[in-house]
């Protein structure tokens, strides 16, 4: 047997051991490539379903009368029983005339957080009430009513104001009914949930300055109350759970103001101002020219005040809802709310009072008496040259009637 000798010259072995090494991290580098794809896929599943988890919940509380009864003592709820990472926690705290809603998952590390209002405007199928003062309602102009309307059953009739004929949709018969000598019953809380916010100007709380620039989240366990007295705001930027309160408080354009509440004696919002925030005031609110509240915004004026009011500019715009409580008085000689013919709410619009109104409302309308004014007279339980449209997508306030259907309003931080 003949053995042929050959020499492996030394560079070789370290070349082959250099090739070997690179094979072997380019095999544990896709090994790792891949191990991180799958956790990330796996975290990306695991925030779907979570996030999944707390849409359920939010619809639950949507759609469940007696939510509040089946949950734990935390405030907790399982969705589903072989599911342990599907517990919700709740917390519902009263924001203007909404709730404001936010649920964290089992391991509270995600949340959302929305704005609820009611399905209807009232426990009353109508979307126009006027209340029953033994008179006869009158429409003159170009007056259009939609969807059902609850008028005195004295009746209404079609007017003439200065020479100009009614040229408005004549209200079919059928969708007329009669209404009562009263407002459709008020929610239980409604009333108190005002007057506690109106008791926050009295108290101690921090003063803003006109550039200050604040954000609280509704994940907070109590929202920032801050004081601006006298101050007219500019420039300010305030979101999420603030309360601005202040005697007299004048709102610039400048401003952005994203879902706080204003709380004064009176409030003026500045022309050409966009913003959504709900209003509480003892006396008056003015909402200057081409002025937008944007949905789900609110104005609240309290009752005691004979003067109060309430009036909208030319080319203003709330969507939510514009309140004018009373005590079932009425005083001719005092308007409690204005609103011009190119004035848009909608929403609701109820007032507890006399009104003026004009324009267009898409939604719901509930007054107790109605004046028409034109140079040198007036004309009681006159509308004229107004519009009344039907809104079944709109939202409604927590006011009127106990019904505890809900509807999602609006996003919040």
């Amino acid at each position: 047997m003949i053995l042929l000798e050959r020499n492996i010259r030394a560079s070789v072995l370290p070349t082959v051991l250099l090739f070997a090494t690179w094979i072997m991290l380019g095999v544990l580098g896709i090994i790792a490539l891949w191990e991180q794809d799958r956790n990330l896929f796996a975290r990306l599943n695991y925030h779907r379903q979570q996030r999944a988890h707390l849409e359920s919940a939010l619809r639950l509380y949507e759609q469940t009368e007696n939510l509040p009864s089946l949950l734990d003592d935390d405030a907790s709820l399982t969705l589903y029983d072989s599911l342990p990472s599907s517990r919700v926690y709740y917390d519902v705290r009263p924001w203007g005339l909404y709730e404001a809603i936010t649920v964290e998952n089992h391991d509270r590390r995600l949340h959302l957080s929305r704005l609820m209002g009611s399905s209807r405007a009232s426990e009353v199928e109508a979307t126009f009430w006027y209340v029953d003062n033994r008179s006869i309602l009158t429409f003159a102009g170009e007056s259009t009513l939609q969807g059902q309307i609850c008028a005195p059953p004295a009746g209404i009739a079609y007017g003439t104001v200065r020479s100009v004929f009614f040229s408005g949709e004549r209200i079919p018969a059928e969708r007329i009914a009669s209404s009562r000598d009263e407002l459709p019953a008020l929610h239980p809380e409604a009333r108190s949930r005002m007057e506690q916010l109106g008791s926050l100007r009295n108290e101690e709380s921090e003063p803003i300055s006109a550039f200050d620039s604040v954000t609280v989240s509704f994940c907070e366990t109590e929202p920032t109350v801050l004081r601006a007295d006298d101050l007219p705001l500019r420039h300010c930027m305030l979101s999420g759970q603030i309360v601005l309160c202040g005697e007299s408080l004048a709102i610039d354009s400048t401003c952005r103001l994203q879902d706080v509440l204003l709380v004064a004696r009176s409030v003026r919002i500045g022309h050409g101002f966009r913003g959504r925030l709900q209003i509480v005031a003892s006396d008056s609110v003015v909402v200057e020219e081409r002025t937008r509240l944007e949905y789900p915004s609110g104005i609240v004026v309290l009752p005691g005040n004979r003067q109060r009011h309430v009036a909208l500019r030319p080319g203003a715009e709330v969507s939510g809802y514009v309140i004018v409580d009373g005590d079932g008085s009425t005083d001719r000689d005092e308007v409690n709310y204005r609103q011009d013919r190119t004035a848009v709410v909608r929403g609701l619009l109820w007032v507890d009072g006399m009104a003026e109104w004009h324009g267009i409302v898409s939604g719901s309308v509930f007054l107790r008496r109605a004046i028409y004014r034109s140079p040198g007279s007036s004309y009681d339980d006159l509308i004229y040259d107004a519009t009344l449209l039907e809104n079944p997508q709109c939202g409604y306030p927590f006011w009127a009637g106990s019904s505890w259907a809900r509807k999602e309003v609006g996003w919040l931080q």
